[in-house]
């Protein structure tokens, strides 16, 4: 066997004992820390250190500001129909006749001392389990976080509060998207959006750097405390 061809072998194999880990993990099995269970489970080999090392600071921002603010902002493409009406339910085509910029905050209060993890086994069946599982890695804000879909229409009827594990991380949003720029699709929608704000996804743990992001944002800064109201003032 020449040299190229064990460099494939070996590589064959590599690949093969990956993936038997990663199934061992979503099955039960454990390297003794959930965070490292987590990332091995559900990011690429070649990411680990890159993801595991975001986690790790998201963990470490968590157990620094017990009783602050945790705000989460997420921003999608999401196609639109003739009426220019989000379809949100829909997963954006490869290249939409007609999108938007659809923008959430959450908002809680973090109550807990570390990231929750929680991985989902594929061979227990759901919907297209292997193509998306169930998994997700939560804040913990003692069950229940106040949202807003649309803050830059400010519209009431658009800011709820509702009872929830926490803050979840499944398919809204993917850490692995922090602080970078969108993915925009749509070649007109392209040309109207130059925001620098236009981030896939943002992360803000504490009061103090929650304070410093709001100044920045003006139309945020108002959803924020209303959402503030919702989530101090009013009890499940």
């Amino acid at each position: 066997m020449n040299r190229q061809n064990a460099g494939t072998v070996l590589t064959a194999e590599l690949e093969k004992e990956w993936a038997a880990m990663v199934k061992n993990v979503r099955s039960g099995d454990t390297t003794g820390n959930r965070l490292k269970d987590f990332v091995i489970a559900r990011y690429p080999k070649e990411r680990l250190k890159e993801i595991e090392s975001l986690y790790l600071g998201l963990n470490e921002a968590v157990q620094l500001h017990q009783g602050e603010h945790a705000l989460i902002v997420v921003k999608k493409e999401v196609p639109v129909d003739s009426d220019g009406r989000a379809l949100i339910h829909h997963v954006c085509l490869e290249s939409p006749k007609a999108s938007i910029i659809s923008e959430r905050l959450y908002l809680g209060i973090i109550s807990g001392p570390e990231l929750i993890f929680r991985l989902d086994d594929p061979e227990d069946g759901g919907l297209m389990p292997a193509l998306y599982p169930d998994d997700s890695c939560e804040i913990p804000t003692g069950g229940r976080r106040a949202f807003c879909w649309d803050p830059r229409n400010m519209h009431l009827a658009s800011l709820n509060l509702e009872a929830t594990t926490s803050f979840p991380l499944d398919w809204t949003w993917d850490l692995a998207e922090i602080n970078q720029p969108i993915n925009i699709k749509n070649d007109e929608l392209k040309k109207t959006r130059s925001d620098p704000a236009d981030l896939a996804l943002e992360i803000i743990i504490g009061s103090d750097l929650l304070k410093q992001w709001l100044d920045q944002r003006s139309i945020q800064a108002e959803t924020f405390k209303e959402l503030s109201r919702l989530l101090l003032n009013r009890r499940f």
